[in-house]
């Protein structure tokens, strides 16, 4: 689910950070691997929130993720 209104958006596309407050959006992440290491994670129930957004060169998303128990 993605909610950014308009204006914010503009303002991320220019090259603005924005916060948390700002936007809202959840994923929820699946993990994958080979390593016997890191098999656990596939196994693992994610989701996760934006804190952060960044547009443009240079531009990210930044997430806190949590596991579901």
């Amino acid at each position: 689910m993605i909610s950014i209104a308009p204006e914010d958006f503009a303002r991320m596309a220019s090259g603005e950070t924005l916060g948390a407050g700002e936007m809202y959006f959840i994923i929820a992440p699946v993990f994958q691997t080979a390593h016997a290491e890191y098999v656990w994670l596939t196994r693992v129930q994610a989701i996760g929130k934006v804190v952060a957004l960044k547009g443009g060169e240079g531009g990210f998303v930044k997430y806190e993720v949590f596991a579901i128990q």
